[in-house]
């Protein structure tokens, strides 16, 4: 959230997308419904999560968040594909920078785990196949 400080006007909107790897558990558990959020997710891991990183960036915008406004996204795809949900909800959206997680958590110690070499992967082709999003 820190680089989307700065000035309250004109406002700023964040879209907040979770990316969810599409697997066959999380596949039994999808919900399909008309309107807006036409797909959700009921896996208790995944709602736990989408929950805490929805609380996390709340208390930043609560914080610090003048002018900022947070809507909540889903992308839903196997990692092969996930980088061209996440171009396209970008273009479709119109955004100016496009923010990727991590693919590596810090331990304890400090150190970096290895982390998912997926969302490595989704990361790298996001940055490689819209060259937009890397200039």
């Amino acid at each position: 959230m820190e680089i989307s400080r700065g000035i309250a006007d004109p406002s700023m909107m964040v879209f907040l997308t979770n990316m969810i790897e599409l697997t066959d558990r999380i596949t039994v558990t999808l919900g399909h419904s008309d309107g807006a959020e036409a797909v959700t997710v009921t896996d208790p891991t995944v709602m736990d999560m989408r929950k805490e990183i929805m609380r996390a960036m709340e208390g930043n915008v609560e914080v610090d968040g003048e002018g900022i406004s947070v809507r909540r996204m889903l992308a839903l795809a196997t990692l092969n594909n996930m980088h061209q949900d996440i171009c396209i909800m970008a273009e479709e959206l119109m955004v100016s920078i496009v923010v990727l997680p991590f693919h590596k958590d810090q331990e304890m110690d400090g150190r970096l785990s290895i982390g998912h070499s997926g969302f490595r992967h989704v990361n790298r082709k996001v940055k490689l196949t819209n060259t937009a999003f890397s200039e």
